[in-house]
Formats: C-alpha cells, structure tokens, sequence
C-alpha cells in the first residue's frame, strides 16, 4: 500500500514539474480543454438537481459551447492561475450569466426548452465548479513545487561601491549583495 502511494505521488509530482513547465498557451488550452469535458457535467448535474429529464446532446454541447466561449472572451484563459482575482471571477460570472441567457433566449420556443430554473441552477454549479478547479489545482501545484523562495528583507545602505556593500556582510546578508538604489 505505501509503494502505491508514493509512486502516486511520484507521477503527482513529475506532473506537476511538467505542468509548470508548459508554455502558457499550453497551460490555457489545457484549461479550455478541462471546461470543454466538464461543463456539459455541469448541465446534467444542473438539470438532475431540477428532478428534470437530461438534457438532449445538442441543447447540452451548444449550452456548454457557448460557455467556454464567454469565458474565453471574459478572459479566463488568459489568468495566471496563480494571480486569479476577484475581478477576474466577477467577469467570467458576468460571462456565463449572458450566456446563459443567450440559451434561454434561442430556446424558448423550441422543443429543447430548459425546464424552470435548470439554466439558474447550471450558472451556479458552473461557477462552483470554475472557483473549485482553479483553487484546488493552484494549491496542488504549489504544494507538490515546493515552499516559495524566501523573501529577502530590504536594507538601505549609505554610501557607493564596494564601501556601500561593505556593511551587509557583518549582518548575515547573503554572499551577493545587489544594490537596490543610491541615495
């Protein structure tokens, strides 16, 4: 049992080591591609906690279509993962809703109409379900890349040269001391 967990936890971490490695536009088709394969979940899961029939496959690949579309034009893709804000989250919300929308709008009178609420329901799962994915992968890639460099504390020094330098190496300052200004 502990030989499987820690090749587990081998691949988890070479994954990983891959993953940060990727190109950003590599990373972003990644995601688009994660989006792709669970927004249409999204929609069946939206539409069993309606205690409604699944949706037919075109209304769900056409719902879930147009979302990754608006998150790509509310420029999800385009995040860093690591610096995801607020900001960043409140757009792609505001994406999704007109999105949604828009399929409640083409729908209406069709024979593929969303039940009552199924469209509401799917905005939030969907939404969960991008906090979640973003949150839980930035934490794993953190967690399996190691602790962060250490901060260096910024000191002023007066004078020039290697007379300015001079007075950090008594202090316990690292070897290499680069200055930051002159005064």
């Amino acid at each position: 049992m502990f030989y499987l967990a820690s090749r587990i936890a081998c691949l988890a971490r070479r994954l990983s080591e891959k993953a940060i490695a990727m190109s950003r536009r590599g990373k972003s088709a990644v995601m688009l591609g994660a989006d792709c394969l669970a927004l249409p979940l999204c929609v069946e899961l939206a539409m069993l906690m309606r205690s409604s029939p699944l949706a037919p496959l075109s209304a769900t690949l056409l719902l879930s279509a147009v979302s990754a579309a608006a998150l790509a034009m509310s420029d999800l893709y385009g995040a860093v993962l690591r610096y995801l804000e607020q900001r960043m989250l409140a757009r792609a919300a505001f994406g999704m809703a007109i999105a949604v929308l828009c399929i409640h709008l083409l729908t209406l009178d069709q024979a593929t109409h969303y039940p009552a609420g199924a469209l509401v329901t799917y905005w939030f799962v969907a939404l969960a379900y991008l906090v979640a994915s973003r949150v839980a992968v930035c934490s794993l890639l953190q967690r399996l890349s190691g602790p962060p460099p250490q901060a260096r504390e910024a000191v002023a020094i007066y004078g020039a040269g290697d007379a300015g330098a001079g007075p950090g190496a008594p202090q316990g300052a690292p070897p290499p001391v680069r200055p930051g200004g002159v005064f």
